[in-house]
């Protein structure tokens, strides 16, 4: 039909963030991805995201590695709030752990793509 233009629900950002074997840190060498994060969000006001954070294989169980993964979430969510002026009640939490892998862990470089964040944009209707 013309002029329809269709929205979508959501959008899934995989950023390119790598975390060290067991860490939750981000590094500052991300910045440039966050603030790709923070300038949709500021162009698209009504959009909120869930930011998710997985894990590779852990030395431990699988209540750490939900934790982690959920540090990761946070710490990015922080950085986005504290550092991009993203406002925190537009963003959420949500960890995990190894139950969504997106590579095979029996490498290391499988291992190092599992220990990532994805960040869910929804968008309002």
């Amino acid at each position: 039909i013309a002029g329809l233009k269709v929205v979508p629900a959501r959008i899934t950002m995989a950023l390119l963030i790598e975390f060290d074997h067991n860490q939750a840190e981000v590094k500052p060498e991300y910045a440039s991805d966050l603030q790709k994060v923070a300038d949709f969000m500021r162009d698209n006001p009504s959009v909120t995201a869930t930011v998710e954070g997985h894990t590779g294989n852990l030395q431990g169980t699988p209540e750490l590695a939900m934790d982690i993964s959920r540090r990761r979430a946070q710490n990015v969510v922080n950085a986005l709030a504290d550092n991009f002026d993203v406002t925190r009640s537009r963003l959420a939490v949500e960890g995990f752990g190894q139950t969504r892998r997106f590579a095979y862990n029996t490498s290391l470089d499988g291992q190092r793509e599992n220990r990532r964040v994805n960040v869910i944009f929804n968008f309002s209707r």
